[in-house]
């Protein structure tokens, strides 16, 4: 089985050529080999759609997990340590 978040990441490479011009040439990888599809103007649109709320997504996602990380860190006790974990350290930044 596939990594889902590798694939959406590597799969959406849209090659256009001039503006205006169908049909696009899509372009991913699966499993290590280049897969190129022919797309038409409405496949084109819905893709770009879902490529972007897809990104949108995970951007949220990033910075839900940042959140969840500042709270866990700044509400639980900490073991003992001679120096203080940075925010770099602690995926805070």
């Amino acid at each position: 089985m596939l990594n889902t978040a590798a694939t959406w990441q590597r799969a959406f490479v849209l090659l256009t050529r001039h503006e205006g011009a169908f049909p696009v040439l899509w372009t991913r990888k699966v499993r290590g080999k280049t897969i190129s599809v022919a797309l038409s103007r409405e496949q084109y649109e819905g893709l770009r759609d879902a490529i972007a709320n897809w990104r949108q997504v995970q951007q949220t996602l990033k910075e839900m997990q940042r959140l969840s990380r500042q709270v866990l860190f700044s509400t639980l006790p900490h073991p003992p340590r001679r120096k203080k974990l940075g925010k770099k350290v602690l995926g805070l930044i």
